[in-house]
């Protein structure tokens, strides 16, 4: 009968009923350790974990047909399949088959697997029963949809058997259940390690590191200078070397004067001397065959020296440019030489005849 206490009910009675309720409960120390603190500490809650324990069996019975090795699905009552990995035991006819021996199991849908793989297929009429159960701290329906996918070996390591990744979640309250695209082992929670981390051969790290690292790093191969804080990322040309530039606090490719390259120093040169002004002069520069190459013109013409020059006694100025010697008064040109015009004689000439003005006869 229910301990119940009505609006009409004195002190006395309440405490009356109270007490024998108490009594037909008990009190929650009664319990075991573990049940009593795995949920917390009302009894609601040690009920809770008892139940969460319950354990639960179940059978599925198939007739198979000629040569059918897959079972799934509703069974001979119409119970469709599912069982948690490692919670199966398969009978044919009276035969005990063992798991990955004489059967495997198919893929997981959701919490559970649904279908079972004889190896050699079943003879018409044989009977394949299947007993799942579940118990212990696995359940009917474990938190997060877990399958049971660690198992433990013979050498008591812990290995997993799920196909398509596992996620290593540090606390439960929210707990990640998603992947990250691309991998198959994700550490959701921070992670400390108390021994070497080690890469297999040929395996790097890929992506950023941020925040401090401390140690020795063996090697820094396969790793970019301009990948560093503190290093300006525009690209080097042949032969610069790494200025530090305190207005932006950074290191830079730039030139030096005191380590030019050949290149470099005629490049310079030339620049200098192409650039500049001159007069009448031009200058080319072969960047290929590193030479100069200078063109001048003509820095006066006939006409510039001519109004410099003139005439004088017995010479005359032409057009061209050319002198004329005059030559009268016994003077005259022969093969472009200016010479006295003279005859030598041995008596002297009766008259001049027609020799030139200024004829010269030498009597001897």
């Amino acid at each position: 009968m229910a301990k119940t206490v009505d609006n009409f009910s004195t002190i006395e009675n309440f405490r009356t009923k109270y007490n024998e309720l108490a009594t037909d409960v008990g009190d929650i120390s009664g319990l075991r350790d573990t049940i009593k603190n795995q949920n917390g500490g009302t009894l609601v809650d040690a009920v809770n974990a008892i139940e969460d324990k319950v354990f639960f069996f179940q059978e599925y019975q198939y007739t198979a047909t000629s040569s059918q090795t897959q079972f799934t699905g509703d069974d001979l009552s119409g119970n469709s399949l599912q069982f948690k990995q490692n919670r199966i035991q398969v009978f044919k006819n009276t035969n005990h088959l063992i798991e990955d021996v004489d059967f495997t199991i198919g893929t997981p849908s959701g919490s559970f697997y649904t279908s079972i793989t004889l190896t050699t297929g079943a003879t018409a009429g044989d009977k394949i029963v299947i007993y799942s159960f579940t118990g212990s701290f696995e359940g009917t329906a474990t938190a997060q949809g877990s399958v049971g996918y660690f198992v433990e070996s013979a050498q008591n390591t812990i290995y997993n058997s799920n196909d398509n990744g596992i996620i290593l979640n540090g606390d439960n309250s929210t707990p990640t259940t998603v992947l990250q695209s691309g991998f198959t082992i994700q550490l959701a929670g921070k992670t400390y390690a108390e021994d070497n981390i080690e890469l297999a051969s040929g395996k790097s790290f890929v992506g950023n590191i941020t925040g401090n690292v401390t140690g020795t790093v063996s090697s820094i191969a396969n790793h970019d200078l301009g990948a560093l804080g503190n290093v300006s990322s525009t690209a080097a040309s042949n032969g610069q070397l790494l200025i530090y530039n305190s207005s932006t606090s950074q290191w830079e490719p730039d030139d030096q004067p005191a380590n030019y390259t050949n290149e470099q120093a005629q490049d310079a040169a030339a620049s200098m001397i192409t650039s500049a002004t001159h007069s009448n002069i031009t200058v080319t520069y072969d960047d290929n065959a590193n030479t100069l190459s200078f063109s001048a013109a003509a820095q006066y013409g006939d006409s510039d020296v001519q109004s410099y020059l003139s005439g004088g006694d017995g010479l005359t100025l032409g057009g061209s440019g050319e002198f004329s010697v005059n030559t009268s008064n016994g003077v005259k040109i022969s093969s472009d030489s200016v010479v006295l015009d003279y005859e030598t004689t041995s008596t002297t000439p009766s008259s001049v005849g027609s020799t030139a003005t200024g004829h010269l006869w030498f009597v001897i």
